[in-house]
């Protein structure tokens, strides 16, 4: 190879350096694509330099040596990647590079960090494949054995779940190759049993469904599961765990369930416990006391008092004309009924005697609602006044809701304010308007149940330990990544800003581009935030915030409450070569953030319009449809008093005025950002976008 370098000692990673006169180096990835600065590929040596191939092996140098414009190429094999600062690092061969559970996996770093434990002297890992399972195996030498539980806790520290081999097997000596590497093919291979517990037979019907959904989701045979079995430890990840859940179809399973409880008979014992206790007096009972604020609602009370004369949270602004056959005191009705139904639009908040917030089922601030006789002539002016802000949002009742009659239509307006409910919430609330206005029977509603259930994690455990798994993912503080893009302006007001465009996809074609994928809509827009905050920042370790719906449980299904999480999704943009590799990794966070989701990682940073992330919401499939039913004409209204709710926020929403198609919409805070700023930062996340969703990207560069 012709190159040259500096020698420098206990360097953070090797540097081959550049090359020597008449010499060219690229780096490639599989695809045969050159790739920039910052993204690892196969280095491609082109020169004088490059002889003619391998002596009497000529299909052997058909495979690595080519023509490169009118000079000699050759595959060097080696994984590299180009610095800023023009040298060439090398980090191993390609052939140690592995696929594994749709993650691309570099053998040379497990091994690295193997051996960085003390008193291990040299590391090897390889790939075991059977008929059913696919797992990494790890081997090691050492003069005395180490402390196992502390060895893995140390790699688990230092790698993602993902790279971590599931046996460890001590060697007194690395098999090696005729050159002096270590030869792979020559370890050991282990038996699958070792990943298992002593097998136990399932005793009951939750059990064995159970048994059978982990065995399927781990590529195993039906009855080669027991109820002692750790799903983790037997290579379950987030992805296997949503197949569990549709394997099993048993009511009340979460995948939180599964990482939290692990065995089978941990989480059958769980599920038994949720399957003895009666829902109806458990929500009657917890409708009778207080309980505690999600962190998303004291942000929402921290930030509105910020601007309080404002309607940043008031998220539902619903003015719909139907037609004279659809009777106003029908409607005024059904409404009521929907109303009733759902608690959670009879909370009041306030201060208890420790002066913490709190939120408290109080039926009795519920206003009367009844049919108002107006001229069509005011309907006009009524959209330029519905709307304005709930001045109190303490002690107060935070929802609107108005029947109209004129001559010639009814009309329904409803505003209401977020700390109340969120976005799928609108949907429930609508469908019982319509089911009620046809006479039909409405689900119960269970928020305050579900309020029980959050109120409990912080007495059981579960929201220290998924604020360590944050933290150990993360960092603390966010302070590793950038999560939001630069603001060109300083600025106390927060004035909101909007702009929107349309995606050249409809949702047909979102669909499509989620079975070529294997991801959710969810994950492209995620990825798509993150590669276009890394191109607009020039940062790789980027970070943002997306919003999860939080309705696991049958019983969340027909709530009205504001339910919704923040989760976070980081990357270093570096470490992937291709599209299909970021989406995967977008889908394991996505899944390991609902597993983990009893805590809120922001919560411990986020500053209101100070150190808050950006935001990705999708807001498809809520689009008012609910009341098609009822054939309504929706009607835009006039806000005067809207204020930013945060600093920057990415919403993917179907149009509802027009033909339901995909809308971008950045709202921002007006006085932070440039508007040629927030079109710049648009148009990159569009074409990312919209390549993903029409399949043109086979690739990352």
């Amino acid at each position: 190879m012709g190159c040259s370098a500096d020698v420098v000692e206990n360097p953070e990673s090797i540097t081959i350096g550049n090359p020597i006169a008449n010499t060219s180096f690229y780096i490639y990835d599989k695809f045969g694509n050159e790739l920039p600065v910052g993204i690892k590929g196969e280095l491609i040596i082109v020169g004088d330099q490059v002889g003619r191939g391998y002596v009497n092996l000529p299909e052997k140098t058909e495979e690595a040596f080519f023509e490169h414009g009118l000079k000699k190429a050759y595959h060097s094999g080696d994984l590299c990647m180009w610095n800023p600062d023009g040298k060439v690092s090398f980090f191993g061969r390609i052939d140690n590079q592995i696929k594994l559970r749709g993650f691309r996996i570099e053998l040379d770093e497990i091994e690295k960090v193997m051996t960085e434990f003390d008193g291990i002297n040299s590391g090897a890992v390889k790939i075991i494949k059977t008929e059913t399972k696919e797992f990494l195996a790890g081997y090691y030498t050492c003069e005395n054995e180490p402390d196992m539980n502390a060895y893995m806790e140390f790699l688990k520290d230092k790698l993602p779940e993902y790279m971590i081999p599931q046996i460890m097997r001590r060697v007194e000596k690395m098999p090696l190759t005729t050159n002096g590497k270590i030869d792979r093919s020559a370890l050991p291979v282990p038996d699958i049993s070792e990943l298992k517990a002593e097998y136990v037979a399932p005793e009951n019907d939750i059990e064995r469904r159970l048994c059978i959904a982990f065995a399927k989701a781990l590529g195993m045979e039906e009855d080669a599961i027991g109820t002692e079995d750790d799903f983790a430890e037997l290579g379950g990840d987030s992805l296997k765990a949503m197949t569990v859940l549709a394997y099993a179809k048993i009511e009340g399973l979460t995948a939180a369930d599964i990482f939290q409880k692990r065995t089978v008979k941990k989480i059958a014992v769980s599920l038994g416990a949720k399957e003895g206790e009666n829902l109806d007096e458990k929500e009657e009972k917890a409708r009778a006391v207080p309980h505690r604020l999600s962190p998303m609602q004291v942000k929402m009370i921290d930030n509105q008092l910020y601007n309080p004369g404002s309607t940043m949270w008031s998220n539902t602004h619903f003015f719909a004309r139907f037609k004279k056959e659809i009777d106003a005191d029908r409607l005024c009705d059904a409404v009521k009924a929907a109303i009733n139904n759902h608690p959670g639009l009879s909370v009041v908040f306030e201060y208890n005697d420790n002066c913490d917030l709190q939120q408290r089922y109080d039926p009795s601030i519920v206003p009367e609602l009844k049919v108002e006789d107006i001229s069509e002539d005011d309907v006009e002016e009524l959209t330029k006044n519905l709307v304005y802000p709930f001045k109190r949002i303490l002690n107060s009742c935070l929802f609107r809701a108005r029947v109209f009659r004129t001559e010639k239509n009814s009309y329904l307006f409803l505003d209401v304010h977020h700390l109340l409910m969120d976005g799928a919430s609108l949907g429930v609330l609508l469908m019982d308007v319509t089911d009620s206005y046809f006479g039909r029977k409405l689900p119960k509603d269970y928020y305050f149940a579900l309020l029980e259930d959050a109120d409990q994690i912080y007495v059981d455990g579960r929201l220290e330990k998924d604020r360590e798994y944050f933290e150990k993912v993360y960092g603390k503080n966010g302070k590793n990544y950038h999560y939001i893009p630069k603001q060109d302006h300083k600025s106390n007001k927060n004035s909101q800003g909007e702009n929107l465009k349309r995606f050249s996809f409809n949702k047909e074609q979102i669909e499509e581009a989620e079975d070529y994928w294997g991801v959710t809509h969810s994950c492209m827009a995620i990825a798509s935030a993150l590669i276009t905050l890394s191109y607009y920042e020039g940062i790789d370790n980027v970070m943002t915030n997306w919003i999860f719906n939080n309705r696991l449980s049958p019983e969340s299904e027909h709530v009205v409450g504001m339910l919704i999480k923040n989760s976070p999704v980081g990357l270093d943009i570096s470490k992937f070569s291709s599209m299909q590799e970021i989406l995967l990794e977008v889908k394991r966070q996505v899944a390991e953030g609902i597993a983990h989701s009893a805590y809120d990682y922001f919560v411990g940073f986020d500053s209101a319009f100070n150190t808050d992330p950006m935001e990705v919401n999708l807001q498809i499939g809520i689009n008012g449809s609910e009341l098609d039913e009822l054939e309504p004409e929706l009607i835009e209204l006039d806000d005067p008093y809207l204020a930013a709710g945060e600093r920057f926020e990415i919403e993917l929403l179907e149009n509802e005025f027009e033909d339901n198609g995909i809308d971008l919409e950045i709202e921002y805070i007006s006085e932070l950002y440039d508007e040629e700023s927030i079109i710049r930062f648009r148009d990159s996340y569009i074409h990312i976008l919209e390549s993903i969703v029409h399949m043109k990207i086979k690739k990352y560069s």
